[in-house]
């Protein structure tokens, strides 16, 4: 998808009230503090568990689902993602009422991940750990981005060789529910850097690939993000924010340990703007990509975070550059890195 095709999606969604849509297919909201509470639409919630957020979004605590309003489209009515933009598109335009949910169930594959699951993706995650060592290519990605060698060991980053399959014959079937291969036995992840997402209790909840190459380049599990990278940085105070894992490591590389991510400039949901106003944080210094994305999604995030009492701040990287190009580019990257995060108590937003 293009950034043009990905700018007119965001817009579309922008028109759409999420309550408004939700109250048009029959879903009672109620007030519960600064959010709105339902019982979910996708499964059996004797407790009212489904959320809908200050930007737009929506999570239910009670199956672990969570996204906008073509996420919600597509599981209400069973339909593809091109197929929910149209619907979308035609309730926005006022052109076609929506028809009653035809989907009270969630689909097995989007479900929160099992402890047989999260048991299972340990091991691959371990599997990958152990590969990465036998890949020269890529060690050396890795150190031509400035990731270093404590946070590699540290985070357990990986490497998918391709050999998933045989090193676990008798998985084969929970792997393909998972997404970790393809039907013809080929690994989802091959060719990728790995790096596993810990939820608060150190489970991982979610494993991103990062391709060697320009094509195809970030992958996830088909579940919902449930936690921030790297939620121990929730501790302090004051923490340094992402729009990326690789950026995040980036910046660990250097030992800014109270670095945290999200997973893409739009990708400061509300439910983790609950977790960061828990922990009990005062001051976000944001990291995101200098450019007009990057801008807008900052602009968001701080008023999120303004309206739960959290000061924003932002990293002035130069145009057109991210947190990771400025540390390959730079002659003393570290040097560097902590004069953005410094000046950047001046710049508040």
């Amino acid at each position: 998808m293009s950034y043009h095709e990905r700018e007119e999606l965001d817009r579309l969604k922008d028109r759409v009230s999420l309550s408004d849509y939700l109250a048009n297919v029959g879903i009672e909201l109620k007030p519960a503090g600064h959010l709105l509470r339902a019982h979910c639409p996708l499964h059996e919630d004797a407790t009212p568990s489904f959320y809908v957020w200050d930007d737009n979004s929506f999570y239910c605590y009670g199956c672990q689902t969570g996204g906008d309003v073509f996420t919600l489209t597509q599981k209400l009515y069973d339909l593809s993602f091109s197929d929910a933009v149209d619907r979308v598109r035609e309730y926005a335009g006022g052109s076609n009422p929506l028809p009653a949910p035809v989907r009270t169930v969630l689909p097995t594959a989007r479900k929160a991940l099992r402890e047989t699951d999260q048991s299972l993706l340990e091991r691959v995650v371990n599997s990958y750990q152990s590969k990465l060592q036998g890949s020269d290519a890529a060690l050396a990605y890795l150190h031509k981005r400035k990731i270093s060698d404590s946070v590699v060991e540290r985070f357990s980053l990986g490497y998918a060789s391709g050999y998933l399959a045989q090193s676990m014959p008798a998985e084969i079937d929970h792997l393909l529910k998972l997404g970790l291969m393809r039907k013809q036995g080929s690994d989802t992840y091959y060719g990728r850097v790995t790096v596993p997402v810990y939820d608060v209790s150190g489970k991982v909840s979610q494993l991103y690939g990062r391709s060697l190459g320009d094509a195809n380049k970030h992958r996830y599990l088909p579940f919902p993000h449930t936690t921030l990278f790297h939620p121990d940085a929730l501790n302090e105070s004051r923490i340094i924010l992402c729009e990326s894992i690789l950026d995040a490591l980036t910046l660990h590389s250097y030992s800014f340990d109270n670095t945290l991510s999200v997973y893409g400039a739009r990708g400061l949901k509300g439910r983790f703007v609950e977790q960061i106003a828990e922990a009990g944080v005062r001051k976000v210094m944001l990291a995101y990509d200098a450019d007009k994305a990057g801008d807008e999604g900052a602009s968001k995030a701080a008023g999120l975070l303004r309206k739960r009492g959290i000061l924003s701040y932002r990293l002035q990287l130069p145009e057109g550059m991210d947190v990771n190009s400025v540390a390959m580019e730079s002659e003393d990257p570290g040097n560097e890195l902590n004069r953005l995060v410094r000046d950047s108590r001046h710049n508040r937003i």
